[in-house]
């Protein structure tokens, strides 16, 4: 009695389960692995981030300019004078108390005729657009994989799954089987024992595989703002094969060539080469041509009349800076240790994206040679699982043999489809790690899958 309370409430826990991952899935927005790569790239907020960043970086080159082209000033002003003349020697002053107000206006323009602060800031501006183009195709290229991730998780997942509910149904029957045995006096108290307690750890397992589908669809929600609906699997269909050419220096070669991380960390070292140049020229003369129109009218003064006067003018000026403190030596020597720093970074860029490449490389050869083997080993498992299944209904052979065919054929199942997954995902990642990962890669990809038959939820 205590037992079937246990395997009703577990069964009642599976199925609230499956009914929460269902009502996630009311709000479906894609299907298809481009469906979803479509979503995040509307919705995903560190990519809406990156592009808004981007978006800033490229007034930085306007921004330069601007220091090149006329200022042009203007103000204006008015004011209410109050005097009280108490007592003067000048006899031109008259003792006494006197209000009027005066006002004027003034217009200046400034152009510079000479800053080389300005010049290298305009190069460092140059270089900070590039910089911040490769940052962000670094951000598309990154979306890209990362949704393709989560996708190929969400799938293993879902067939972990499938499979732990298939081992569920498959116990159940065999409880039902040994259990009636038993009745008969067939088997021994000790295979029901085992049975039960294996019927027991399924249980549990199915319960871990379900919660690893809230988990990777709430992953694909992150970065698409909705619960994935049903998802296409890979077709059989799919072609798998080592890479060509095997020889991994070309592939480093390509990924040094094109990776936009390396490209991004290169114009950050170069921005930080000329970012000394900026500073080194705060200390340089400079040389600026000033132009004013202004006019001042007053009602009054100290003589008792009022004035209009306007006035247009024109100078050159030069300024030298003699000292500031020491702070342009110091933010010199900030620079530097900042492009040290970008150096650095740069080269451990590269490093990152060969050790990724070779990575990528060897995790696909080994992919392939795993899906055949696999696949061979799988088809073999099934025949044992068949031929031990016919031993046991007829007596010749325990239940326990049976049943641990059973969990390695469920076990190689998993392993054969991972392998396929894990081909899949690391093709994706070395075109990432190569540079060259875009949207028709992902479109060649999702050509290759298929949508999934409906399970029955077991």
């Amino acid at each position: 009695m205590v037992k079937r309370v246990a395997f009703a409430a577990a069964r009642a826990m599976l199925a609230a389960s499956a009914t929460l991952v269902l009502a996630n899935a009311h709000a479906v927005h894609a299907e298809t692995l481009m469906d979803v790569v479509q979503s995040a790239q509307e919705n995903d907020p560190e990519y809406r981030a990156a592009r808004f960043q981007n978006q800033a970086d490229a007034e930085a080159t306007r921004q330069a300019w601007a220091r090149f082209k006329p200022q042009v000033r203007a103000s204006a002003a008015t004011n209410l004078t109050r005097q009280e003349i108490i007592s003067s020697d000048n006899s031109v002053y008259d003792i006494g108390k006197n209000s009027y107000p005066d006002y004027g206006y003034e217009v200046r323009i400034d152009q510079s005729l000479f800053d080389f602060q300005n010049w290298a800031g305009l190069r460092a501006a140059r270089t900070l657009r590039r910089q911040s183009s490769a940052q962000f195709e670094v951000a598309k290229q990154d979306l890209l994989l990362r949704v393709v991730e989560r996708y190929f998780t969400l799938l293993a997942a879902q067939e972990a799954a499938s499979a732990a509910r298939a081992e569920v149904r498959a116990i159940d029957a065999h409880v039902k089987l040994v259990s009636s045995k038993y009745a008969r006096g067939a088997v021994r108290y000790a295979e029901l024992l085992d049975v039960q307690a294996r019927y027991q750890m399924v249980l549990a397992k199915q319960i871990q595989t379900e919660s690893g589908i809230r988990d990777a669809a709430i992953a694909i929600k992150e970065v698409t703002g909705v619960y994935p609906g049903s998802l296409d699997d890979l077709s059989d269909a799919m072609t798998v094969a080592t890479v060509t050419p095997d020889e991994p220096q070309h592939w480093v070669d390509l990924a040094v060539q094109n990776n936009p991380r390396i490209i991004a960390a290169a114009h950050a070292a170069r921005r930080g080469d000329q970012l000394i140049a900026v500073e080194k020229a705060a200390g340089y003369p400079t040389l600026n041509l000033q132009m004013f129109h202004d006019r001042r009218k007053t009602e009054g003064s100290l003589f008792g009349g009022g004035s209009d006067i306007s006035q247009l003018g024109a100078r050159v000026r030069l300024d030298v800076p003699i000292s500031a403190g020491g702070q342009v030596r110091s933010r010199v020597n900030e620079a530097r240790a900042l492009y040290e720093k970008a150096v650095a970074e740069s080269v451990r860029t590269s490093r990152g994206v060969e050790r990724q490449t070779l990575l990528s490389i060897d995790s696909i050869n080994t992919a392939a040679a795993r899906v055949g083997a696999l696949k061979a080993s799988l088809d073999a498992q099934e025949k044992v699982v068949q031929q031990l299944n016919a031993a046991f209904r007829a007596g010749v052979s325990a239940s326990v043999d049976y049943l641990d065919s059973e969990r390695d054929l469920f076990q190689a199942r998993a392993e054969y489809l991972r392998a396929r997954y894990d081909f899949a995902l690391n093709t994706v990642r070395l075109r990432h790690a190569l540079g060259l990962l875009s949207i028709d890669d992902i479109a060649e990809l999702s050509g290759k899958m298929a949508p999934v038959a409906p399970s029955d939820g077991g």
